[in-house]
């Protein structure tokens, strides 16, 4: 017997809105490889900037103290920060895609959750790594606005309509009624 939910979801082709998700998405994608770009390009200046920022912020005894400390996290942030930008996008397109071309609610999730973490995390790459000139600080907030306007392209109702109907609720066991006399 076919699930009632099973004919609530169209069957005919991706909802236009998903083409404008991947479209904006790699406005996003562009703007962080012009992000990624600058700091490796710019690894040798971008560590010594944060690295004087960082001894900025402490006294002279304690600076020197510190030295190693502020070294190595002026050698790892920026690297870090690449890789992170690197992996979340690289992450994001196949799940952005998998949306439309298997019709799948988890990559929806795990894009909007992919998404939303490099949304949360851009700002701090850009305040810790990124002091470079202005087209990099615009770069890199770009991606913030369009990364959530992706998102918000994957999530009206006519995409969920569109995908079939959750797994959770194919399978769904109905208990019977609990009776209050039964204790």
């Amino acid at each position: 017997m076919e699930d009632s939910r099973d004919s609530e979801y169209e069957q005919g082709p991706p909802p236009a809105v998903l083409t404008h998700a991947v479209r904006v998405w790699w406005i996003a994608a562009v703007a962080a490889a012009a992000c990624g770009g600058y700091i490796a390009l710019n690894l040798a200046t971008v560590r010594g900037a944060l690295r004087d920022r960082l001894e900025q912020g402490v006294s002279a005894q304690e600076a020197k103290a510190a030295a190693s400390g502020f070294s190595s996290l002026a050698t790892a942030a920026p690297i870090v920060a690449l890789v992170l930008l690197v992996g979340l996008y690289t992450a994001q397109l196949p799940l952005l895609l998998a949306i439309r071309s298997q019709r799948s609610r988890r990559a929806r999730s795990a894009f909007a959750a992919l998404a939303l973490m490099a949304v949360l995390v851009i700002p701090a790459i850009t305040d810790m790594v990124l002091r470079g000139g202005g087209w990099v600080i615009a770069a890199a907030y770009v991606q913030v606005p369009v990364l959530l306007v992706a998102v918000a392209l994957v999530m009206p109702r006519s995409v969920g309509r569109w995908l079939p109907p959750p797994v959770r609720s194919l399978g769904r066991v109905r208990s019977r009624p609990i009776d209050p006399d039964e204790n």
